[in-house]
Protein backbone atom coordinates (compact mmCIF):
# COMPACT_ATOMS: atom_id res chain seq x y z
CA UNK A 1 0.00 0.00 0.00
CA UNK A 2 1.50 3.42 -0.94
CA UNK A 3 1.56 6.37 1.73
CA UNK A 4 -1.40 8.48 -0.71
CA UNK A 5 -3.61 5.78 0.18
CA UNK A 6 -2.75 5.31 3.90
CA UNK A 7 -3.31 8.89 4.44
CA UNK A 8 -6.83 8.22 2.74
CA UNK A 9 -7.59 6.26 5.25
CA UNK A 10 -5.64 8.01 8.01
CA UNK A 11 -6.21 11.63 7.40
CA UNK A 12 -4.57 13.08 10.60
CA UNK A 13 -0.85 11.99 9.05
CA UNK A 14 -1.48 14.97 6.95
CA UNK A 15 -3.12 17.85 8.79
CA UNK A 16 -2.19 16.46 12.10
CA UNK A 17 -5.43 16.74 14.08
CA UNK A 18 -8.17 14.63 14.95
CA UNK A 19 -11.84 14.80 12.81
CA UNK A 20 -14.62 15.83 14.99
CA UNK A 21 -16.32 12.23 13.61
CA UNK A 22 -13.31 10.92 15.89
CA UNK A 23 -14.20 12.61 19.11
CA UNK A 24 -16.84 11.18 21.09
CA UNK A 25 -18.83 13.47 23.91
CA UNK A 26 -18.54 11.27 26.49
CA UNK A 27 -15.84 9.21 27.89
CA UNK A 28 -15.64 5.42 28.11
CA UNK A 29 -16.01 2.81 30.87
CA UNK A 30 -12.10 2.65 30.63
CA UNK A 31 -11.20 5.86 30.18
CA UNK A 32 -11.14 6.60 34.48
CA UNK A 33 -9.08 3.59 34.66
CA UNK A 34 -6.12 4.22 32.25
CA UNK A 35 -6.01 7.59 33.67
CA UNK A 36 -4.79 5.98 37.00
CA UNK A 37 -1.68 4.68 35.30
CA UNK A 38 -0.75 7.70 33.54
CA UNK A 39 1.63 9.48 36.85
CA UNK A 40 2.93 6.07 37.18
CA UNK A 41 3.87 6.34 33.68
CA UNK A 42 2.90 2.88 32.76
CA UNK A 43 2.93 1.09 29.10
CA UNK A 44 -1.13 0.81 28.79
CA UNK A 45 -1.88 -1.77 25.72
CA UNK A 46 -5.33 -1.76 24.50
CA UNK A 47 -6.44 -4.75 22.15
CA UNK A 48 -9.37 -5.79 21.35
CA UNK A 49 -11.37 -6.17 18.51
CA UNK A 50 -11.94 -3.96 14.60
CA UNK A 51 -14.35 -1.19 15.86
CA UNK A 52 -14.90 -1.55 18.97
CA UNK A 53 -13.37 1.85 20.00
CA UNK A 54 -10.06 1.73 21.07
CA UNK A 55 -9.21 4.57 18.81
CA UNK A 56 -11.58 6.91 20.23
CA UNK A 57 -10.54 5.93 23.67
CA UNK A 58 -6.87 7.21 22.51
CA UNK A 59 -8.61 10.35 21.20
CA UNK A 60 -10.36 10.82 24.29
Amino acid sequence: MEERELIKFNEWWETGKVSEKNLEKYKRYLFQKILKFIPDRQVILITGLRRVGKTKLLYQ
